[in-house]
């Protein structure tokens, strides 16, 4: 079973793509990660060598605090 707060973050990270219109090609070069990295985020999968360093990338990209994201 998946964790909550990585169920949260998972739909978070998906939902700041669909809100601003990105490609996951797009997406992922805001985060400095790769599409492969991306795609699993976004079906729920939170690899486990997952910088924590995505976290800041979206604050400075989109304004999000960690909190918000596993809310």
């Amino acid at each position: 079973m998946i964790d909550t707060w990585s169920e949260n973050f998972c739909k978070s990270v998906k939902k700041l793509r669909e809100e601003n219109n990105l490609t996951k090609a797009e997406m992922a070069k805001k985060l400095k990660i790769s599409v492969k990295t991306l795609t699993m985020i976004e079906r729920g999968i939170v690899p486990p060598r997952l910088s924590c360093g995505i976290v800041i990338y979206i604050y400075k990209e989109f304004g999000v605090c960690a909190d918000e994201l596993i809310e």
